[in-house]
């Protein structure tokens, strides 16, 4: 099944499921993004392959924790409900936190925590 194709079917099925037109929208971008991304790193079993992408997304896109389930749910409906096939178990998946975000903690501690010079 090509992009287009795959596309199609994901449509069909969550105007079937009568799932709001924004969920529509946000699952078929996904879906779109992912299958690109897929395309360009051709690796592992679907699971490998979430994974990954997840995490190219944590760190190198620099999305938050709910974009990135976002993305795994629709990743998740695309694999259960369109193509029939396991994903695999995400129910203890934590989405990753990119550095910046981690780090800003550090900043502000240090910036409220100094001593003021005069």
């Amino acid at each position: 099944m090509n992009l287009a194709q795959t596309i199609e079917a994901a449509k069909n099925v969550l105007r079937f499921k009568h799932m709001a037109y924004k969920t529509e929208k946000t699952y078929l971008h996904w879906i779109a993004r992912f299958a690109k991304w897929c395309k360009d790193h051709p690796m592992g079993d679907h699971q490998d392959k979430v994974r990954a992408f997840l995490t190219h997304l944590a760190r190198e896109r620099e999305v938050s924790a709910s974009t990135q389930n976002q993305a795994l749910n629709a990743i998740v409906f695309l694999y259960k409900h369109v193509l029939r096939e396991d994903v695999g178990d995400f129910s203890g998946y934590h989405p990753a936190r990119h550095s910046a975000l981690a780090n800003l903690g550090t900043r502000l501690k240090c910036s409220c925590g100094s001593t003021p010079s005069g």
